[in-house]
């Protein structure tokens, strides 16, 4: 005898735009769920001097990028859903029951894992910041040229390089490129803006490169105010 849902089931079967609506909210379910894999500022693979990366798959369970948890569960049911499809397609029907609940554990579980941090950041190594700390204290009390033992020590590329993980400098490298295609876009608005306000949009790249060159500036006026300083006590050393 069959049971109530299984008469129910019979009875929608017979409805073609029953059946349309319900694949085609299916379909829509399944592309919500899996949005991160097809819109993302982190690519799904990324090809890079020779090497491979993964950048959305090391993000996919890390709280720190995916920072609401409503986003960590779906993101683990992207792995668990095809699970639980192919387990109940295969197993067996009296087991069925048991490997739900199994499933069901398995997604609580995973999501509560992941909630807690477990997942560190790939940009970020603690060996690598304890060596970049210990290396810039050495900076800073030690010079090669006596001559520029009055400045502070500014680190520049060549000095963090080398305590950046892959995916740190992965990261650098996909914020500038998608910033810049942003500003790039903006042709049209841009020059509405400029019309406007008579000054240039602030768009993210265009922020990023107004930092930068307030920030050499500063560091300009400051190398600058230490030589003059340098320059009048050095007339007052003994000969």
């Amino acid at each position: 005898m069959d049971t109530y849902w299984t008469v129910v089931w019979k009875q929608f079967k017979k409805s073609r735009s029953g059946l349309a609506a319900l694949y085609f909210l299916g379909v829509i379910c399944l592309l919500g769920l899996y949005a991160p894999l097809l819109a993302s500022s982190k690519p799904l693979v990324l090809f890079l001097d020779g090497k491979l990366y993964f950048p959305l798959l090391r993000y996919l369970f890390y709280p720190g990028f995916f920072t609401k948890p409503i986003d960590l569960f779906y993101n683990v049911m992207m792995l668990t859903l095809p699970l639980t499809i192919l387990g109940w397609v295969l197993i067996k029907k009296r087991w069925r029951p048991v490997f739900l609940s199994l499933m069901i554990a398995t997604q609580i579980s995973l999501f509560a894992l992941f909630s807690f941090g477990v997942v560190k950041d790939p940009a970020s190594h603690t060996s690598l910041i304890k060596a970049r700390q210990k290396a810039l204290k050495r900076q800073e009390f030690y010079s090669q040229d006596p001559l520029l033992a009055p400045f502070a020590a500014y680190p520049d590329w060549n000095f963090e390089l080398p305590y950046m993980t892959p995916y740190a400098k992965v990261n650098l490298l996909l914020r500038h490129t998608q910033r810049k295609d942003q500003h790039d876009k903006l042709v049209a608005e841009r020059k509405l803006y400029y019309e406007a306000r008579g000054k240039e949009m602030p768009t993210l790249w265009a922020n990023d490169w107004l930092n930068e060159s307030l920030e050499r500036k500063r560091l300009e006026k400051t190398t600058h105010t230490l030589q003059e300083e340098y320059d009048e006590k050095i007339t007052h050393l003994p000969e």
